[in-house]
């Protein structure tokens, strides 16, 4: 991977529904990789189900929080649907109880920045040419279509690989299984949190593979040890470690 195309996402609140959850949905802080497979997915015009094996281990995908974020639980109004007419509202409505991240500081946005790289060249290039052109097929949105978003592009950036033995700040959240001593990070750092999240997708909408991550929602790097390839973004003076 000697290049990314960096692009930043950003609305005023977000939800992206925890796989484990059941009727109270909690949110993670950030999009997993399934949903940012889905956002580029929708950007390119892929239809619903259909693309899930084009991101797998092909696309390569990092995520970074930009503004310090916070959740709040709010209870939302939903129909209560037993039966093709209740859709119409006859049976009244229900209330839900739903997590939604929002910006410590209200004068910001829920903001993500994303890198990505694709091993297919003309999947790369077709989102390359649609960042530039702000030509996306599909409306993106933050985990719900209640929440529009935007998309920014910031450009595309050579990169370096990085091999160390020593601690190395990174940017972006990190696979705890890629983290030579988490431990000594959780105990250190009482604003580094831990969440399970999914990775991939079957073509039957399945869960086939999920992972533990390492973040800091107020959108500070994380100084560790890292096992696995980190990638350094030149000219924006990031480390990145894939998802």
């Amino acid at each position: 991977m000697d290049k990314v195309l960096v692009f930043e996402i950003s609305s005023k609140m977000a939800h992206f529904r925890k796989f484990y959850t059941n009727s109270s949905s909690l949110s993670y802080f950030f999009p997993p990789k399934t949903v940012i497979s889905g956002m580029i997915a929708g950007f390119l015009g892929y239809q619903r189900d259909t693309y899930y094996e084009l991101f797998d281990e092909k696309a390569k995908i990092s995520v970074e929080i930009i503004n310090a974020l916070r959740k709040k639980i709010q209870v939302v109004n939903y129909l209560f649907v037993k039966s093709v007419t209740d859709l119409r509202g006859f049976s009244g409505g229900t209330q839900i109880p739903l997590e939604f991240v929002l910006p410590v500081d209200f004068s910001k946005d829920v903001s993500y920045r994303i890198y990505f790289y694709h091993e297919v060249g003309e999947i790369y290039q077709a989102l390359k040419e649609t960042l530039e052109n702000s030509r996306y097929r599909y409306p993106l949105y933050m985990g719900l279509s209640e929440l529009p978003a935007t998309a920014k592009y910031i450009g595309e950036f050579s990169t370096t690989q990085i091999n160390t033995d020593s601690e190395i700040e990174i940017s972006t959240v990190i696979p705890t299984d890629c983290v030579i001593d988490i431990s000594k990070i959780m105990y250190k750092n009482q604003s580094v949190y831990k969440d399970k999240m999914p990775v991939e997708f079957t073509k039957e909408r399945k869960l086939k593979k999920v992972k533990d991550y390492i973040f800091n929602p107020n959108g500070e790097s994380i100084s560790t040890k890292v096992s696995s390839t980190v990638y350094q973004v030149h000219h924006l003076n990031r480390n990145i470690v894939l998802l």
